[in-house]
């Protein structure tokens, strides 16, 4: 929902069933570490927020070298400022 705080009501109109912290995941934490409560709204909510690709990797070479990864421009130009933003009035998101 784009950094935005909703409500729960809010939330259960448009989040396909992924409304709660506990909906996304068990002992869920903050970008800070800290734990979040598992009955609050999620920020964000949704099947996408449930299924955003979080794992981390490296890259290897044939002779054991790590490859550097590139991070940089790889938002889809439609998504940049518009979805998966903190929250600026949420402690702990």
């Amino acid at each position: 929902m784009s950094g935005i705080t909703i409500s729960e009501n809010e939330a259960k109109e448009t989040c396909n069933n992924v409304i709660l912290n506990k909906d996304l995941a068990e002992n869920l934490a903050s970008w800070n570490g800290n734990l979040l409560n598992p009955n609050d709204v999620a920020n964000p909510c949704g099947l996408a927020a449930k299924y955003f690709f979080n794992d981390s990797y490296e890259l290897f070479d044939k002779n054991s070298k790590k490859v550097e990864i590139d991070e940089t421009n790889i938002t889809f130009e439609d998504d940049k400022g518009s979805k998966f933003i903190r929250a600026a009035n949420s402690e702990n998101v």
